[in-house]
């Protein structure tokens, strides 16, 4: 008797200010009824996003210099260019977290759903990572619990869909 071996999901769902990382949980079952649920196991934060005015806000900086036009002000360009570099570093750690899960995990597929901007930035981090599939879906669903964004995804054909989805496809 063959033994069928089911894919391992990592799923990150990211946008620019934070990303949520996903496994499909088949220990699940019994408590939600799905062959497999999608659980929700880290979150993490894009610190740019969490200061209001960039690297004003960092200790040390003299905001009352910088809104007097001093040598220290933060002007939009300096601004932008701090911004779009902690975003990029913050797709870096998350490709890393979703490395670092896979493994954990000894996941075969991960899936990252993002806005475009966000996917982008993923995209130039992105380092095809050894014998794990990448599969990209460009949508912002962060806003989204669990059962929803793995029905989302089961109706774009990237994750199995579950037994309640499977009757209402059915039924069609």
């Amino acid at each position: 008797m063959t033994k069928v071996v089911l894919p391992s999901y990592c799923v990150v769902v990211a946008d620019g200010a934070r990303a949520r990382f996903f496994s499909l949980d088949p220990a699940s079952a019994p408590r939600t009824g799905y062959h497999a649920a999608l659980v929700e196991r880290w979150e993490m934060m894009n610190p740019a996003h969490s200061h209001s005015h960039g690297p004003a806000d960092l200790p040390g900086h003299d905001w009352r210099r910088a809104a007097a036009g001093g040598p220290g002000r933060n002007d939009d360009a300096s601004d932008n260019n701090w911004r779009r570099e902690q975003d990029r570093r913050f797709a870096a750690d998350v490709l890393e977290k979703v490395a670092e899960m896979c493994q954990l995990w000894s996941a075969d597929r991960a899936v990252l759903v993002a806005d475009k901007r966000t996917l982008g930035l993923l995209r130039l981090k992105m380092n095809r990572m050894a014998g794990v599939a990448m599969v990209e879906h460009s949508r912002d669903l962060t806003g989204m619990e669990g059962p929803a964004i793995h029905a989302h995804l089961a109706a774009a054909g990237i994750l199995p869909a579950t037994p309640g989805e499977m009757r209402q496809v059915q039924a069609r």
